[in-house]
C-alpha cells in the first residue's frame, strides 16, 4: 500500500546530504541513476529534518535509525522535474535501477500531463471570471437610474455566488471618511438577494469595522479573523448599532461557526468584503480584487447618472420656481396673490409633493396674528382657501410657529392622535374634526420668510431633498409677499393721492396767498434789519458830523468879527492891515470848505448804507471802510451810552492797495460784526466782578489770493451747541426786541455772493473771531 502526506516545501539547502543529492539530479542525465550512501552516523541528521517537513506523519509510517543497520542506500530515477527515488538497506540491483529509471519516466510524463490539465483549468477559470466581470460591466454600463444601483450590486452578488468561493456572504460598502460611517449592501448564500443595510454609527464599534474603515483610508485590503468571543461581540455591536442585519445573517449566536475570516478589497468609493469559515485563500482574494475594480466604474457610472439626475432636478426646481416669480411679478392687484399661490401648490404636485394640507401665512408682529391661504389635499379633491385671520395663540404649536418666525427658525412639530384634532379645533374652530387614533401620527415643517411662514403637514417624514426644494420655494414666496405688500402700498397710496388731490388744489391757492404775504413781510424785516444797523450809525454819525460843524460855526464867527475890523481899518485907511485881516480871512474860508466837506462826505455815507445796494462793485480802499465803520460803531455805541468805554485795536495790511468789491455791502458786513462785537465785551463787562477791559480788534490781511478781515472779541464766547445755528435766518441770542435774527444770516448771504467765505473761531468764555475772505480782485 501506499500513504500521501501531501505536497512539503522541502528547503534542500538545509542539510548538505540532501543539496548534494539536487546537485546530482540536476546535472545527471534523465535516464541515468543517482546513487547515494548516507552513512548510519548520518542519519540521526537527515531523520531530524525529514520528521519536522513530513510533521503530519503518524508514528506507524516513521522510519528510524535503528533500522538501517548499515545505513541507507538511496537509489534515484531522474526525471526533468525531479526524481523517483527509494531507500534501502543494500545497494540495489541493476534491474531494480532499471525499473526506478522507467518509473521515474513515466512519472515525468504524469507530471507534464497534471500540468498541461492545472494550465487548461487556470485558463478556464481566468475566463469564467473574465465573463462573470463583463457581466458586471455590461450592468454598470446599461444603467439608466441611479436607483439601477441596487439592481448593479445584485449582479455582482450573483456572479460572485457561480464562481464558487465557498463564502458564508458577501457585501458592498460606500463609505464617509468624515463622518467614519457608511451603507451596505450584503447578501447570503442562504438567502441570495442584496439586502441594503443603512448604517449612522461610527464604524470605529469593533475592531473589524474600524480597521476596515483605516484600510480604506489608505486605499490597501484588509484581512481579519473573528474568532469566539470575538465572533460574538462583532455580531452584538453591529446588532446594538442597528445595522439592522437580517436574522440569518446573525450566525454567530447559535455558536455554529467557531472562526470566520473577513476580507477587504478596497475601492475608490469603499470596499467589497466577504465571510468565509476558515481562512481566505489567495485565488479567493484575487477574485474580490477584480470585482471591487469593476464595481468601482459601476459606482462612479451611479455617480454619474446621480450628478445627471441632480442636474435635470435642479433645471426642473429652477423652472418651477422662474413659473412662480413670474405669476408674482405679473400680479396687477393685491386681489392676485390667491392665484399666485395656487401656481406655487400645482408647482410642488409636479415634485410629487403632496402633503395633506400645506399653507401660506402672512404674519404681523403688532397684532401677533396671521392671514393664512390653505391648500387642503382630501378624497373628494384639492383645494385653496383663505382661512382669515388667525391669532398665534391657544396652542403650542401656534405658539411655537409664533415664535420660530420672529427668530427665523426652521420648525418640525410632530402630532399624535386627539393632538391633531385639538390644533384643527383651534385654527378653524367653524369645521368638525374625528377623532383620530392613537398610533396616527402628523409631521409638521415651517418654513418661515420675512413676512411669514410656508407650512405642510404630512403623514411622513419629509425627505431632506423635499425640504430643500420647500426652502427654495419659501424664498420665492417671500418675493410674491413683497409684491403683494408693494401692490396694497401703491393702492392705499393711489387712494390717498385721489383724497389728497382735492385737498392739494385748495390749499395750492392758500400757499400762493401765504407766499406773497411772506414775500412781503421778508422784504419788510429785511429793510428793518437795515434800518436797524442805520440807527447804530445815526448817533456815530451825529458826533461826527458835529466836529466839522463846530470847525465851520467858529470860523464863521471869527470871520464875522475879522470882517468888522477890516471895515474899521478901510475907514482908517490902514490897507496894510486890511491886507493882513483879508489874507487871514481867506485862510478861515478855506477851513470852512474843508470841513463842509468833510460834513458833506459823512451824510453822504450815511445816504449810501441806508438805500439799497446799486450791486456794482467799486475799487475800494478796504482798510479806509474798516476804520471808519469802526468809529462810526463805537461813536454811535457811546452816543446812546456814555458809560460804555472799549480798548480799539487795529492793525491793518498796506499792501492790499484797493479790491473790486460793492462798498456798501461789505461795509454792511464789517458794521454789523463790529456792532455784535461792542454789544457782546458790554455784556461781559456788565456781568463781570473782576477787572475786565473790553476789547474789540479789526484786522485785514491778504494771503494766497484773497483779504481776509478779523473783526474779534474778548466776550463770552458762542456755546458749541449754537455755533451751527448762528448763521441761521431770526436765529438771535440778544434779548425780545432788541435784534430781529437777520443780521449775520444777511452777513453771509452777502459774503457768498462776493464768492468769499464767513465763520467763526470761538472758545467759550474766552471770545470769538469773525473771519471774512473774500477774493483780491486788485484794481
Amino acid at each position: 500500500g501506499h500513504r500521501s502526506y501531501g505536497e512539503q516545501t522541502v528547503a534542500i539547502d538545509s542539510m548538505g546530504i540532501w543539496k548534494h543529492a539536487a546537485g546530482k539530479w540536476k546535472s545527471a542525465d534523465p535516464l541515468t541513476i543517482n546513487y547515494i550512501h548516507f552513512p548510519k552516523e548520518s542519519l540521526p541528521q537527515v531523520w531530524q529534518v525529514f520528521h519536522q517537513t513530513f510533521a503530519s506523519m503518524p508514528e506507524d509510517a516513521r522510519i528510524y535509525p535503528e533500522d538501517y543497520p548499515d545505513g541507507i542506500h538511496h537509489t534515484a530515477g531522474n526525471c526533468k522535474f525531479g526524481y523517483i527515488g527509494m531507500n534501502q538497506v543494500r545497494k540495489a540491483t541493476e534491474e531494480e535501477e532499471q525499473i526506478v529509471i522507467k518509473f521515474a519516466t513515466e512519472f515525468g510524463r504524469l507530471y507534464q500531463r497534471f500540468l498541461d490539465l492545472k494550465k487548461a483549468e487556470a485558463q478556464a477559470r481566468e475566463a469564467q471570471i473574465e465573463v462573470s466581470l463583463e457581466r458586471v460591466r455590461a450592468r454598470a454600463m446599461a444603467m439608466h437610474r441611479s436607483e439601477d444601483l441596487h439592481e448593479a450590486v445584485a449582479v455582482v452578488f450573483s456572479e460572485l455566488d457561480k464562481l464558487e468561493l465557498s463564502v458564508l456572504r458577501v457585501g458592498i460598502s460606500v463609505l464617509n471618511k468624515e463622518k467614519r460611517c457608511g451603507n451596505v449592501w450584503l447578501t447570503s448564500i442562504d438567502e441570495g438577494n442584496a439586502v441594503q443595510v443603512y448604517g449612522d454609527e461610527s464604524f470605529d464599534i469593533h475592531p473589524l469595522l474600524k480597521g476596515a474603515m483605516d484600510a480604506w483610508i489608505a486605499q490597501k485590503d484588509f484581512y481579519y479573523v473573528l474568532e469566539g468571543e470575538d465572533l460574538v461581540r462583532y455580531y452584538m455591536a453591529v446588532e446594538e448599532a442597528r445595522f439592522m442585519l437580517p436574522e440569518s445573517q446573525m450566525l454567530s449566536k447559535s455558536g455554529e461557526h467557531e472562526k470566520q475570516s473577513c476580507f477587504v478589497a478596497v475601492y475608490n468609493s469603499g470596499g467589497l468584503f466577504a465571510f468565509m469559515k476558515g481562512e481566505f485563500p489567495e485565488e479567493a482574494r484575487q477574485v474580490m480584487r477584480r470585482f471591487a475594480a469593476v464595481f468601482d466604474m459601476t459606482y462612479q457610472r451611479f455617480l454619474d447618472l446621480q450628478r445627471a439626475e441632480s442636474q435635470a432636478r435642479e433645471a426642473m426646481i429652477e423652472a418651477s420656481l422662474e413659473r412662480v416669480r413670474s405669476k408674482a411679478m405679473a400680479m396687477h392687484s393685491s386681489q392676485d396673490l390667491a392665484d399666485t399661490i395656487g401656481v406655487f401648490y400645482k408647482e410642488l404636485k409636479s415634485f410629487s409633493i403632496t402633503p395633506l394640507r400645506c399653507g401660506v401665512g402672512l404674519l404681523n408682529k403688532e397684532s401677533r396674528s396671521g392671514e393664512l391661504f390653505t391648500w387642503n389635499t382630501t378624497e373628494t379633491g384639492e383645494s385653496l382657501e383663505l382661512v382669515g385671520r388667525l391669532v398665534m395663540e391657544g396652542h403650542p404649536v401656534l405658539v411655537s410657529v409664533y415664535e420660530n418666525w420672529l427668530s427665523q427658525t426652521e420648525y418640525h412639530p410632530v402630532l399624535r392622535g386627539n393632538e391633531i384634532s385639538a390644533y384643527y379645533k383651534v385654527i378653524t374652530p367653524q369645521m368638525h374634526f374625528p377623532e383620530y387614533p392613537n398610533d396616527t401620527v402628523q409631521y409638521g415643517y415651517f418654513f418661515f420668510f420675512q413676512e411669514g411662514a410656508v407650512y405642510a403637514w404630512t403623514q411622513d417624514i419629509m425627505a431632506e431633498k423635499e425640504l430643500d426644494i420647500y426652502r427654495r420655494f419659501t424664498s420665492v414666496l417671500s418675493l410674491t409677499y413683497k409684491r403683494y405688500k408693494d401692490l396694497q402700498q401703491a393702492e392705499s397710496l393711489a387712494r390717498q393721492a385721489e383724497h389728497d388731490l382735492v385737498q392739494l388744489k385748495e390749499e395750492k391757492q392758500r400757499t400762493e396767498e401765504a407766499l406773497t404775504e411772506l414775500k412781503n413781510t421778508q422784504k419788510q424785516l429785511i429793510q428793518a434789519e437795515k434800518m436797524a444797523s442805520l440807527g447804530e450809525l445815526t448817533a456815530g454819525i451825529a458826533h461826527e458830523i458835529q466836529n466839522p460843524l463846530n470847525f465851520v460855526n467858529n470860523f464863521s464867527e471869527v470871520s464875522s468879527e475879522l470882517i468888522s475890523e477890516m471895515l474899521d481899518e478901510v475907514g482908517n485907511g490902514n490897507f496894510s492891515e486890511v491886507t493882513a485881516i483879508a489874507s487871514d480871512l481867506k485862510q478861515n474860508l478855506e477851513k470852512i470848505t474843508h470841513h463842509g466837506k468833510r460834513a458833506d462826505g459823512i451824510v453822504k455815507g450815511m445816504l449810501q448804507h441806508s438805500r439799497s445796494s446799486s450791486a456794482v462793485k467799486e475799487p475800494t480802499d478796504i482798510n479806509a471802510l474798516a476804520d471808519e465803520y469802526l468809529r462810526l460803531a463805537y461813536h454811535g455805541l457811546r452816543a446812546k451810552d456814555k458809560t460804555f468805554n472799549a480798548t480799539l485795536k487795529t492793525d491793518f495790511d498796506e499792501t492790499i492797495g484797493r479790491i473790486s468789491i460793492i462798498p456798501q455791502d461789505i461795509g454792511r458786513v464789517v458794521l454789523n460784526l463790529i456792532t455784535n462785537a461792542f454789544y457782546v465785551v458790554g455784556e461781559k463787562k456788565k456781568e463781570s466782578k473782576t477787572a475786565y477791559e473790553p476789547t474789540v480788534s479789526v484786522v485785514t490781511k491778504k494771503a494766497g489770493g484773497k483779504v481776509e478781515i478779523k473783526v474779534s472779541d474778548n466776550g463770552k464766547g458762542i456755546p458749541p451747541e449754537l455755533l451751527d445755528k448762528i448763521f441761521q435766518p431770526f436765529f438771535t441770542t440778544k434779548p425780545t426786541g432788541q435784534g430781529t435774527g437777520l443780521g449775520l444770516s444777511l452777513s453771509y448771504d452777502i459774503i457768498k455772493s462776493h464768492g468769499g467765505d464767513l465763520h467763526v473761531e470761538t472758545k467759550e468764555g474766552e471770545g470769538s473771531v469773525f473771519i471774512i475772505q473774500i477774493p483780491a480782485d486788485i484794481v
